[in-house]
């Protein structure tokens, strides 16, 4: 070691407060954790395997076709049923993914690669959702009826305030007048 290069010293010194630090347990070791317990989930993974594990209560041999994002931010997954089961299961798989996100849409769509039916989901984004919501809550028997009640309401409101109000400045004009001609 060389006294008169200061980066020795400096190395030193940084190898002395990590092994310090070590035995404090403040450092559990010299290397980085494993890069694929540092890498964060997308929104698209975590789509994915609730997903899955939706389909997978239906059938437990289900697997991810694909994932995508569009461009508007939609998240699209496709399960592929398991090989051997019945032409019902992409149906049912179907079914599995509408409860899961009802205000989602979903299809069935066979692979023109290798002629496989798969179940496909577009999870919407939230304003996607906020607006199919809104347009199924207007869209009912029951709010249409309750906005055409509440205008009729205001209409009648409106008509008696105007009553009241033209009822109000005949009794003024009514009172000036014989004031006037009390006057004359």
């Amino acid at each position: 070691m060389n006294a008169r290069n200061p980066l020795s010293a400096w190395n030193i010194r940084v190898h002395v407060s990590c092994v310090y630090a070590m035995q404090r347990g403040e450092r559990t070791g010299d290397r980085s954790p494993p890069r694929d317990s540092v890498t964060a989930r997308t929104f698209s993974s975590r789509v994915a395997e609730i997903v899955l594990h939706g389909c997978k209560q239906v059938d437990p041999g289900a697997k991810i076709a694909s994932v995508l994002r569009d461009s508007d931010g939609r998240t699209i997954v496709r399960v592929r049923a398991s090989p051997g089961n019945d032409s019902g299961t992409p149906m049912k798989l179907l079914g599995s993914m509408k409860r899961l996100w009802p205000l989602a849409k979903t299809s069935v769509v066979e692979n023109a690669i290798d002629s496989i039916v798969e179940a496909e989901i577009v999870v919407p984004t939230e304003d996607d959702e906020r607006r199919q919501a809104r347009n199924r809550a207007t869209s009912s028997r029951f709010a249409e009826s309750t906005s055409v009640c509440t205008i009729v309401l205001f209409v009648i409101g409106i008509c008696l305030y105007a009553t009241n109000e033209l009822d109000l400045l005949g009794a003024i004009n009514a009172t000036l007048n014989v004031s006037s001609d009390a006057e004359l």
